[in-house]
């Protein structure tokens, strides 16, 4: 089968990770496999492996394909300006798919949404947010957690004997500062000697990283993932309230590691944590009374920590997309 992906390349994040993988896996499948980026190509960015590179909007007939991709990101916002463009590549294919990971966007309206065989979410809120207002869709939705290649966090172990927090994620809005530091005092004031682990953590950290050397501060990707989630034994997340993560892939790999998860009641947080294998916190007073319950039951963390990892191996295998983009065709 012929299949062309459409997608960001020019930045570094868990949206470029998961399209890489899914055209490797794709090519190692045996089908050809084409990379149109919507921009530029980073240096950094994890070129697949056996896949051809043609330009997205390239000034002559659109390239046919039994299968169009649109691994969409904030391109989704482009979809009205480039619209000539991409009426003349969907033509050209047999079927297309929208992965819609960050917004919808312009793939609401009715020219794009109603010419789409399958859309894909990371979560349920985005799926039926899109249900709400696309126009003329007609085709089938499926919601999976990001697609994550689980088997290097499937080999670590994780020290249940000690309490360590680890959060790892794009620094940018991700982090309020007064909550952040509200939340560490008081987690410090249960947990005594509680050490602190943050990769591409807020500069508002570095003051105390540099007394408090139970706060570790690495810069963004100093360690691969698995070695800098093996510094921890359990994941929180508190997200400022405006902020939507769709995913995420960061609770993905932290569940499929064996760490339990403190996180938002919300968005792909709520999809992919359950009770057994973590907290849903509603508050600020819901992360401490998580951290209170460790406290008093520390072997809480290997229990919800063994069922995590289950969860992730049961339900988050990276498999599901390539079957699910495949079966668009049938």
């Amino acid at each position: 089968m012929r299949i062309r992906f459409i997608c960001n390349a020019h930045a570094i994040g868990g949206g470029e990770f998961s399209s890489s993988y899914l055209m490797t896996e794709l090519a190692r499948q045996g089908h050809e496999v084409m990379l149109s980026p919507c921009a530029s190509i980073n240096p950094k960015y994890p070129k697949p492996v056996g896949v051809e590179i043609r330009p997205a909007y390239a000034q002559e007939p659109a390239v046919e394909c039994d299968l169009l991709v649109f691994y969409a990101n904030d391109h989704a916002y482009k979809l009205e300006q480039n619209k000539e463009a991409w009426l003349q590549v969907m033509a050209a294919a047999g079927r297309t798919v929208a992965v819609l990971n960050f917004v919808a966007g312009n793939a609401v309206n009715e020219w794009f949404a109603s010419r789409l065989a399958t859309v894909m979410f990371l979560n349920s809120t985005k799926e039926r947010e899109f249900l709400d207002k696309a126009k003329g869709f007609r085709g089938r939705s499926v919601v999976l957690p990001p697609p994550v290649n689980l088997t290097p966090f499937l080999e670590i172990k994780p020290d249940y004997s000690k309490i360590a927090f680890v959060r790892h994620s794009r620094i940018y809005g991700k982090y309020n500062r007064d909550e952040t530091l509200q939340l560490m005092g008081e987690f410090e004031k249960i947990v005594s000697g509680a050490e602190f682990w943050f990769m591409a953590g807020p500069d508002f950290l570095r003051p105390m990283a540099q007394t408090n050397q139970r706060v570790h501060l690495l810069r963004w990707s100093e360690e691969p993932v698995p070695q800098f989630l093996s510094h921890g034994s359990v994941f929180w997340y508190r997200l400022p309230a405006a902020l939507r993560d769709q995913g995420p892939r960061v609770i993905v790999e932290a569940m499929a590691a064996g760490i339990p998860c403190i996180v938002d009641n919300r968005d792909g947080a709520k999809d992919r944590v359950t009770p057994e294998t973590g907290w849903l916190c509603e508050n600020m007073e819901d992360y401490i009374a998580a951290v209170r319950e460790i406290a008093s039951n520390p072997s809480i963390l290997r229990l919800k920590g063994e069922t995590a990892r289950h969860r992730a191996i049961t339900h988050f295998r990276p498999e599901r997309w390539t079957g699910a983009l495949l079966s668009a065709c049938n």
